[in-house]
């Protein structure tokens, strides 16, 4: 996986603009409070990291953390003028900062991780009492050619990963969207830390 993302770091942002929906509205069904410190898990090029700097505000703090160090860079670029964003790189499985922290998101990453139901436990554990999580990602296997084009990005498909955010969390929001150009679905789930 870093092989494959760190040669697409440059053409990320421009090439997944029609692929990847719902980044804002995963932000806004978080409800943050000024103040809060969120760790957006497999960050990427940083695409959620100036909204969620927004919505904390100078007295929050969000740590966005990726295994690939080319993807980081384009992020660092998208968030040198926000001082209250930090940029992380994992070099192993699960290799995040501790929390306790009041928000964790994941967008479009758990259709990437073989143990992803290890990642839900892991970032569960680093949620705060009444921590929130949220989660943006692909619900329902495209059809054929485009199901090809996803294939051999890793992605993928399945509602277990869904079933068990419902399980391990106190759902908040559970919505299903379809991509503007109707060839697959998503959904975006945000859910509080159960104690």
């Amino acid at each position: 996986m870093r092989r494959l993302y760190g040669r697409q770091a440059r053409i990320y942002d421009p090439t997944r603009a029609a692929i990847l929906f719902g980044h804002d509205a995963l932000v806004a069904d978080l409800a943050l409070e000024p103040g809060a410190r969120v760790l957006d898990i497999g960050c990427g090029t940083g695409r959620l990291l100036p909204a969620l700097s927004r919505v904390v505000g100078r007295s929050g703090r969000v740590v966005g953390t990726d295994c690939v160090a080319s993807m980081l860079e384009r992020a660092s670029h998208r968030t040198s003028a926000l001082p209250n964003v930090e940029l992380v790189l994992g070099d192993r499985e699960f290799d995040w900062p501790d929390g306790p922290f009041d928000a964790i998101t994941l967008a479009y990453v758990l259709t990437l991780v073989p143990d992803w139901h290890d990642a839900i436990e892991e970032a569960g554990s680093r949620l705060g009492v009444d921590g929130k999580i949220g989660v943006i990602d692909f619900s329902v296997r495209p059809i054929w050619p485009i199901r090809r084009l996803f294939e051999a990005h890793r992605i993928e498909f399945g509602e277990a990963r869904r079933d068990h955010l419902r399980t391990r969390f106190a759902t908040l929001t559970d919505i299903d969207a379809r991509a503007r150009t109707g060839l697959w679905n998503y959904f975006r789930f945000t859910g509080r830390n159960r104690t």
